[in-house]
Formats: structure tokens, C-alpha cells, sequence
């Protein structure tokens, strides 16, 4: 089923689009600096402004989505339903002393008790359990280990994810 969208949608992205030619084609030799300042304000405004609509329209989607999970469109986007909870307050060192140890233990080879992976290696296979910023609880979760029982979880919120399949 193609979904045709409103006009004023259209319209809107249009918009948008015209911005983007306008301010790609700004002068930077010839225009005034404060002028230049008081239009990136203006966007940054704009910015936020969009991020109310988006906020917005997903509030909606979900409550138009009921009992669906997941919504795949003509144009190879997917919207999904997801929950995830707040995390605050990590445990950092017994967390990554934990899964430090569950990579060495899963670098013994069972049969010879040989050790498969260099220090090193070790090292980097931790990064597919923690960013420089936040853990990844899907990968902690794969090798048995719950992220909420090493920090502050808040209750879990209902999120939009809007994928391109493509």
C-alpha cells in the first residue's frame, strides 16, 4: 500500500530544503558576521522547534500503534515500538571487571585449555560491550549479564525507532 502524504508535509520538507540551498549559498566574504550569528540562532531554534514536532508525532504514532509492533512501509522504512529504561549511576569497575572475565573465559579453549586470544585482543573484544560513553545492554545481555544490576534504572519508556531497511 502506497501512503500518500498530506501537502502540508510536503510542503514543510520543501521548505527545508529551499533553507538549506539558501544558507549553502550564503557569502561568507560578504556577509555581516552578527547577521551570520542571528541566522544560525534562528536554525538552532528551528532545531528544537523540530524536535518538539518529531516528539510530538511519535507520541501519536504510538498511540495509534496499539498492539502493533512494528510497521513496514512502501518506501523501505520500518517503524517499530521499543522500550528501554534510564540508566544512571554505572558500576564501571565491577561492571568491566565482570566482563573482562567472562572474555577470558570464553578464550579458553575447553578441550586443550589453551587460550585463544592475545591481551589484546581481549581488550578490543571489550568494545563490543561498551562504548567511551554508554554500555550496550543487548551484547552485556548475550553473555548473561544483566546492565541493571550495575546502575539505576529508571522505568522503562516507550520509544519510536525509525529504521531504513534499504
Amino acid at each position: 500500500m502506497t501512503t500518500e502524504l498530506p501537502e502540508w508535509v510536503s510542503d514543510h520538507k520543501k521548505r527545508l530544503l529551499e533553507l538549506y540551498d539558501n544558507v549553502s549559498q550564503l557569502d561568507t566574504e560578504s556577509t555581516d558576521l552578527h547577521q551570520a550569528c542571528a541566522i544560525l540562532v534562528e536554525i538552532s531554534l528551528m532545531k528544537s522547534e523540530m524536535g518538539l514536532v518529531y516528539e510530538e508525532m511519535s507520541n501519536r504514532v504510538q498511540q495509534m500503534m496499539k498492539q502493533e509492533e512494528i510497521i513496514d512501509l512502501d518506501s523501505g522504512y520500518t517503524v517499530e515500538r521499543r522500550w528501554s529504561k534510564p540508566r544512571k549511576a554505572w558500576q564501571h569497575k565491577e561492571l568491566g571487571s565482570i566482563v573482562a572475565n567472562r572474555i577470558k573465559q570464553s578464550s579458553i579453549d575447553l578441550d586443550t585449555g589453551e587460550v585463544t586470544l592475545s591481551p589484546e585482543e581481549m581488550i578490543t573484544k571489550m568494545l563490543d560491550f561498551v562504548q567511551p560513553s554508554y554500555w550496550r545492554v543487548g551484547a552485556l545481555s548475550e553473555i548473561g549479564i544483566s546492565a541493571d544490576e550495575y546502575c539505576e534504572t529508571g522505568d522503562p519508556v516507550e520509544k519510536i525507532s525509525i529504521r531504513n531497511n534499504k
